[in-house]
């Protein structure tokens, strides 16, 4: 009886700090999921990695740590953790795509798009992998294939809003690539998509300025001027800083004839946001119908310093120029 008194007694001297520590590594893993959860990434850091001191053979806690440190905007770290991860159970898909998601911040769209297939080969179903697909296929303007992907990210029950977002955008740029290839039937027929989408948007959400805002930049596409106005001024009601929506007005209004109403609205975009480059483009347009080409260039010139489309800048900056070398007076 002694002897398996004994016996027991070792057996709980063996046995006890191991319970001891994996009820350890749980309650920090545990504490690192709160912190991130109220935002605390530095803290979040900290318990992740004493986790990970009492199990460093668990890929789930070198996930965690990766993410804590992601959300920290340490990103060769969390690279670090979540290829750890992958050492430890190389079906982690989880892991996978948060390393897309980090080649997605690094501009390897195409390193991204191979690690969320990665993800998909083990999860089909991974909605996170889908919307990472969508965005590094959109950064290399794979516009359709991005769509795709957007709204099977959707379907997966992905956040609505970011996904929606992201297709109306698609929608809208292959509607503007096909019009500048002379497609206007195929360009319309996107166009009318994203309106459709917007539509739904702003019924669901009929008090948010930015669904007004998208359903009016839509409209901009099929040049019904008068909705763009109508969509912006209600952007603008409900939220009075909206710079993006008062560029869209001003814009509108060049397209009908009202130069002053542009200017003003114009103006105002850059009053709020000094560093939007759409207006100064618009207001370049507003100038050059007006035969006001040194103001003009000069509108163009800051759009292009603020990073807008250079083809387009210099385009008009030419036409100025000629503008202005047919107009200079001669000595006689």
């Amino acid at each position: 009886m002694k002897k398996i008194i004994l016996l027991i007694l070792m057996l709980s001297i063996v046995i006890s700090p191991c319970y001891v520590a994996a009820k350890g590594f749980e309650q920090h893993y545990e504490n690192s999921k709160k912190y991130y959860n109220e935002g605390n990434y530095h803290q979040a850091v900290k318990s992740a990695k004493q986790a990970i001191k009492l199990n460093p053979e668990s890929a789930k806690l070198h996930y965690n740590l990766g993410r804590c440190y992601f959300q920290a905007k340490d990103y060769k770290k969390a690279m670090k953790e979540q290829k750890k991860a992958l050492n430890l159970d190389n079906t982690y898909y989880q892991a996978y795509n948060a390393i897309a998601v980090l080649y997605i911040i690094e501009k390897k769209y195409e390193k991204a798009i191979e690690y969320s297939n990665k993800s998909l080969l083990f999860d089909p179903k991974y909605p996170y992998a889908y919307f990472a697909l969508g965005y590094a296929n959109q950064e290399l303007n794979r516009l359709e294939e991005s769509t795709k992907m957007f709204q099977k990210s959707l379907e997966l029950g992905y956040k609505a809003a970011d996904c929606k977002n992201n297709i109306g955008n698609n929608l809208l740029d292959l509607s503007e690539k096909y019009l500048d290839q002379g497609k206007k039937l195929q360009s319309l027929k996107f166009a009318n998509q994203a309106i459709e989408l917007a539509q739904e948007e702003v019924k669901n959400n009929p008090n948010s300025a930015q669904s007004h805002y998208n359903l009016g930049v839509c409209y901009f596409y099929t040049k019904d001027f008068k909705n763009v106005i109508k969509e912006q001024k209600k952007a603008i009601e409900l939220d009075s800083q909206y710079y993006k929506a008062y560029a869209s007005l001003g814009a509108s209004y060049i397209f009908e004839n009202e130069y002053e109403k542009a200017i003003e609205y114009l103006n105002k975009s850059i009053l709020i946001n000094p560093k939007y480059p759409k207006a100064y483009y618009a207001l370049g347009l507003v100038y050059q119908d007006q035969g006001r080409f040194t103001e003009s260039n000069e509108m163009y010139k800051k759009s292009l310093e603020l990073g807008f489309k250079e083809q387009k800048c210099k385009k008009h900056i030419k036409k100025n120029n000629e503008a202005l070398k047919i107009n200079r007076p001669t000595v006689q």
